[in-house]
């Protein structure tokens, strides 16, 4: 009956361990994260290392073979200590721990040469004693590291912060510290536990491995948030890239249009002054108007999209108010107005001036210079309409694509 017990211990045991390995392996593929692959390499040689232990490769072990089983026990505990010590090293590096007991740790593996050296010469049980040593001295090493973290303040870049707080750290390797208790206290005979001294180095490995995969997971599930995280500010980043290329592509296409609008009112104040006649005196003033005219739409456009606006509604006639606004065009002869009758709308007055003389000129400054204009003003069951229609110029139909673009210019 105790024999029974025992295999049921070790295959639970070979069980989990097993499932330990499955585990890094899948996630060590998925991530191909290089602290995952030690991590198998770790758990594949404990694995080993304790079949050794528990008598099972005696069952793989050629009769023919005059070497006994037992050698591959004392060949693995070597290999196995060192590749647990490198991956606390590379796992424990990270949250950047006292630098001087770093360099301790990172040069533990080194005692593999020497151990192997005790094997060759004979002295199997120093090489035993020695690798025994350091193996229940590590985990207070490792524990001195996490005390030597420091905490974690929420505060910083997403890519600077530690996958794991200190706070976790420590608990888990306490955990490891009393799992280590299991089997070095009763082999010492501070403890009476004759059965832990076997079982306990069992249970010791199962604690450590299973301590340190969900670290591990708890690693990974941190490091995916802390990478969504970094996406998010990265698109965050490239969003406001974004609104300032086009900040600065509107600027461009606003003193492209403003260079463009301004230069005829400009040359004919010019030509003007170099005149005495009363007609030139006109058409100056006309184009001072259309400077004021053009300096009042952009100013209005930037109040309008800055939501600064309040419009002031009143009662408006629109036919009226449609044709003050021919006659001020730069050619009214060319628009034609068809209106059945009077129209009385409520309405902001100066936006809607600045929205149907804005209209006209366009009308007049982009269409054939021989064709008419066509407007028209009608009322239907969805209110009013005012409807322009004109020919196109030389730089033809414009892009539909463009048509609302603020201060777009076609490069025709």
């Amino acid at each position: 009956r105790a024999d029974t017990l025992q295999q049921l211990k070790s295959s639970f045991y070979v069980a989990l361990m097993v499932l330990f390995i499955v585990w890094g392996l899948l996630n060590g593929w998925a991530t191909r994260d290089p602290i995952i692959a030690w991590f198998v390499l770790h758990q594949g040689l404990s694995l080993l290392f304790m079949l050794g232990i528990l008598g099972y490769i005696r069952y793989f072990w050629p009769a023919s073979w005059t070497l006994p089983p037992g050698i591959i026990v004392d060949l693995l505990m070597g290999p196995y200590g060192a590749a647990a010590f490198w991956f606390e090293y590379r796992f424990l590096r990270e949250f950047r721990p006292n630098r001087h007991l770093l360099a301790i740790l990172r040069w533990m593996p080194a005692y593999l040469p020497l151990y192997f050296l005790l094997l060759v010469s004979g002295a199997s049980q120093w090489a035993f004693m020695f690798a025994m040593g350091l193996y229940v001295l590590a985990p207070f090493l490792f524990f001195a590291l996490v005390l030597t973290i420091k905490p974690s303040m929420g505060d910083g870049e997403a890519s600077s912060m530690p996958p794991l707080s200190r706070r976790t750290l420590v608990v888990i390797y306490s955990v490891i510290l009393l799992g280590l208790s299991s089997s070095s206290l009763p082999a010492l005979g501070w403890v009476r536990a004759n059965f832990l001294i076997f079982d306990g180095l069992l249970i010791y490995t199962l604690i450590n491995g299973l301590a340190i995969l969900i670290i591990l997971q708890l690693r990974l599930r941190n490091t995916d948030r802390q990478r969504i995280a970094l996406e998010r500010r990265h698109q965050q980043m490239q969003e406001r890239i974004l609104e300032e290329q086009a900040r600065a592509d509107e600027k461009a296409r606003f003193l492209a249009m403003l260079t463009h609008e301004l230069r005829t009112p400009m040359a004919v104040i010019q030509m003007t002054l170099n005149s005495t006649e009363s007609g030139p005196r006109i058409l100056a003033e006309r184009s001072i108007e259309e400077m004021g005219e053009i300096l009042d739409r952009c100013l209005a456009a930037d109040q309008l999209e800055q939501g600064k606006v309040v419009p002031h509604l009143g009662v408006i006639s629109l036919c009226l108010e449609v044709r003050c606004l021919i006659t001020r065009c730069a050619d009214p002869a060319r628009v034609n107005l068809k209106a059945e009758r009077e129209f009385q709308i409520r309405s902001d007055l100066i936006l809607l001036r600045l929205v149907l003389l804005n209209l006209i000129d366009n009308a007049i400054k982009y269409s054939d210079p021989a064709s008419m204009i066509q407007m028209e003003i009608d009322e239907t069951t969805q209110g009013f309409f005012v409807t322009i229609e004109n020919q196109p110029g030389k730089a033809g139909w414009p892009d539909p694509e463009q048509v609302f673009q603020k201060y777009y210019r076609s490069p025709k």
